[in-house]
């Protein structure tokens, strides 16, 4: 089957994730959380990539972020990958791919939906059972966004800071609003990332499909549900 064409459009929002290859845990230890973060944070600023929540977990990467330019996302992945692959290889006396060939990758066209984006991110680790709380887990951006500790791999989205003038008050808003579970809309987010499709507003999709000729929704009739991703 043919794989299906990437839609990248400059200035969305975009939920990413890269999984290791089956067989193969690309994070083996803290230490390779931090070197992949480290090439991933550099390369985002080289290919302008503005990374607004991220988190490396078990054996993935999945972070929400907004590309200056159409193939940012990619040339940033692939930079990265190739670093890491030799940093990992000499590590570890291995040989081969990491990761899976492609990403997965969704746009997100609704700035409430975003913030229910930032919030699927960093609960991955406790749904992974890495930690109990989302705060605990020390590799996502939830230390800058709930915490406020400083990290130069974090640019606030607009609609994130949206949400309160001050930026402690976002940080206590943002922490709350990760103590609550929406597992339906996140099983309709992980669809859409599977699939590849467009998260929001059904009349913006409407216009990207048309701007760039590929489809973005599943296809199937019926009512969307209200503020959830558009399939």
């Amino acid at each position: 089957m043919a794989r299906k064409l990437r839609t990248s459009p400059a200035g969305i929002p975009q939920l990413v994730q890269r999984t290791g290859r089956k067989g193969v845990s690309p994070f083996r230890d803290d230490t390779d959380r931090l070197t992949y973060l480290d090439y991933l944070g550099r390369y985002a600023q080289r290919y302008k990539v503005a990374m607004h929540a991220w988190v490396a977990g078990k054996d993935s990467i999945l972070f929400l972020c907004t590309p200056a330019a159409g193939d940012g996302i990619s040339l940033m992945l692939q930079a990265t990958g190739r670093l890491y692959a030799q940093y990992f290889h000499q590590r570890y006396g291995t040989s081969g791919a990491i990761w899976r060939d492609r990403y997965k990758s969704a746009l997100v066209l609704d700035d409430e939906l975003l913030l229910e984006v930032y919030r699927f991110i960093e609960q991955k680790p406790v749904n992974e059972a890495l930690c109990s709380t989302p705060e605990q887990y020390a590799w996502s951006s939830v230390s800058t966004n709930a915490l406020g500790l400083p990290n130069t791999m974090v640019t606030p989205h607009s609609a994130y800071e949206r949400t309160a003038k001050q930026p402690e008050q976002r940080r206590a808003l943002h922490l709350q609003h990760l103590q609550h579970q929406n597992n339906d809309l996140d099983a309709d987010i992980a669809k859409s990332l599977k699939m590849g499709l467009a998260m929001g507003d059904p009349g913006f999709i409407k216009r990207i499909e048309q701007v760039t000729g590929r489809r973005l929704t599943e296809g199937k009739r019926g009512r969307p549900r209200k503020k959830a991703v558009t399939s």
